[in-house]
């Protein structure tokens, strides 16, 4: 019998992880309690070459919650769970899903925080986050959401939690109402739906970033509100210049495309750009020496009297060629303190 659609009065469970999630949702949704007046979206960073249809198998072990990959425009039954699929940020409006390919949030598509705040604008005071392992930021705007709209915030453990960044992140932030062990998670989400939630609307500054953001996460030619700041930052992805959102003690960064970070995440991308520069004008230094020396040894043997470039006297001299002998100097000494990877 095919389960029934989620009403009003049932709950939304949306649930964020990233690197060490798999196991921490796997063990969150074999608590869940049967019959639950639920439905359950999850959002799991994945590579967007990985088809998230091999993690459902995974999943299914874990629960008797019938496991789906999330489909576009696709109605929401309780007693069901939905995963975001790669590559395609997962988009809730009201008792449907929808997906997007829009620019990726917080640098990651699926988003966490897309799902979290267009969940919180539809099912407001009926809305439980759950934010797991993770690394970085992705979350935290979307549960400050969750919290505006009156619903309800559960953060893993710090210490239980293979990778507490983005659990850590939520808590500084945004203040979860409850961080907990998974094992205790499941008779916090009974007795918080076993309370009467009066439903109430949204305010209007989360609504309009909500419906912006669903806007952006499908198409990129909605990136016309001017009401923030405009920074001298650029876009780390696309270059583009960068507007300022502040959300409450939360500041984000977004560009007329729709790419947006954190202050974190910002610096993230700036130090991979950073690096990438780096190597591109190590690689046409040592293109434009191999090109010169080759014009000389064929001049030389042409008899034009031309000298071959003296070669540098030792390595790291700088004698000759003094930017290509200490760019990997720097990447090799300096990386670290420059947030590079080297």
């Amino acid at each position: 019998m095919e389960e029934p659609l989620l009403q009003s009065d049932g709950f939304l469970i949306v649930v964020g992880a990233s690197a060490g999630g798999i196991k921490a949702i796997r063990q969150l949704l074999g608590s869940l309690p049967r019959g639950i007046e639920a439905a359950v979206c999850v959002v799991l960073h994945l590579s967007r070459h990985v088809d998230a249809g091999h993690f459902l198998a995974a999943l299914q072990k874990s629960t008797y919650i019938p496991c789906l990959v999330a489909t576009d425009n696709t109605p929401i039954e309780k007693g069901r769970l939905y995963l975001a699929p790669s590559n395609h940020h997962l988009i809730i409006r009201q008792n449907m899903l929808l997906l997007g390919r829009g620019p990726g949030e917080s640098r990651w598509r699926p988003s966490i925080d897309v799902t979290f705040r267009s969940a919180a604008v539809s099912w407001d005071t009926h809305t439980i986050g759950i934010i797991l392992s993770g690394m970085l930021d992705d979350g935290v705007a979307g549960m400050e959401a969750v919290k505006i709209c009156g619903g309800f915030s559960i953060v893993q453990d710090l210490q239980e939690a293979e990778y507490p960044h983005m659990p850590e992140a939520v808590l500084r932030t945004v203040k979860a109402d409850r961080s907990l062990s998974i094992d205790a998670m499941a008779a916090a989400i009974t007795e918080y739906m076993d309370t009467p939630r009066p439903r109430r609307q949204p305010p209007p500054d989360v609504l309009k970033e909500a419906r912006l953001a669903e806007l952006v996460a499908s198409r990129i030619d909605h990136m016309q509100d001017t009401s923030h700041a405009h920074t001298v930052y650029t876009c780390p992805d696309c270059g583009g210049g960068l507007w300022e959102i502040k959300e409450g003690k939360l500041i984000r960064y977004r560009c007329h495309i729709g790419h947006t970070f954190t202050e974190r995440e910002l610096i993230t991308g700036q130090g991979e750009k950073i690096e990438e520069t780096l190597w591109v004008a190590l690689r046409m230094m040592e293109e434009k020496r191999h090109l010169l020396y080759r014009i000389a040894d064929r001049e030389t043997a042409q008899g034009s009297g031309i000298c071959r470039p003296i070669p540098p006297a030792g390595r790291g001299s700088g004698a000759s060629y003094p930017a290509a002998e200490r760019i990997p100097f720097l990447l090799s000494t300096h990386g670290q303190r420059l947030g590079l990877r080297y």
